[in-house]
C-alpha cells in the first residue's frame, strides 16, 4: 500500500512555500475581563484595571438589584480613590488593583448623594453639569439641596 499523499493545500510548492514551515506563533490573547461580582453581590471583589477600562463600564456590571449606575460608580470611586489620577472619576490608572464593594455597600448612598460625589470629583464637568441641571448643585458647584 502506498503512503497517502498530503492534500495539495499542505504540500510545499512554489505557490505555497510555507506549507511545511513551522506554524507562526499565535498572538497573545487579550486578557478577558474577570467577573466583577457574583450575581447576588454578597461580597467584595478585586479587579485589575486593564488598558481602556473605565469606571462607568466597571460600574455598569453592578447595576441592578437596587443599585443605580451612579451609586455603583460612587462606591467604587470612594473605595479606590488612590487608583484615580488627579482625583478625577474619568481617569483610572491602568494596572491599578481596585476593590469592588458589594451591592449592599453601594446602596448605602442615595442616588442623589452618589451623583453629588461624582460631580465633586468630575474633571470634565459631565456629572457636575447634570447635578446642576436637576438642582442638586448651584452654578459654582455647591450643594443646594438635601439629597433624597
Amino acid at each position: 500500500m502506498l503512503p497517502k499523499t498530503p492534500p495539495a493545500s499542505a504540500r510545499s510548492t512554489p505557490e505555497n512555500p510555507k506549507a511545511n514551515a513551522a506554524p507562526a506563533e499565535a498572538a497573545p490573547a487579550k486578557p478577558v475581563a474577570p467577573q466583577v461580582a457574583s450575581a447576588s453581590g454578597d461580597s467584595d471583589r478585586v479587579l485589575t484595571i486593564a488598558e481602556g477600562d473605565t469606571l462607568s463600564e466597571i460600574a455598569l456590571r453592578m447595576v441592578g438589584q437596587g443599585v443605580t449606575m451612579h451609586q455603583a460608580m460612587a462606591a467604587i470611586y470612594e473605595a479606590n480613590r488612590s487608583a484615580f489620577i488627579n482625583n478625577s472619576v474619568h481617569l483610572i490608572k491602568e494596572g491599578a488593583i481596585i476593590r469592588i464593594p458589594n451591592r449592599a455597600a453601594m446602596r448605602q448612598r442615595s442616588k442623589n448623594e452618589a451623583l453629588i460625589l461624582l460631580a465633586q470629583n468630575d474633571g470634565r464637568n459631565v456629572y457636575s453639569s447634570y447635578a446642576k441641571q436637576i438642582g442638586l448643585l448651584n452654578s459654582v458647584g455647591e450643594q443646594v439641596a438635601q439629597p433624597a
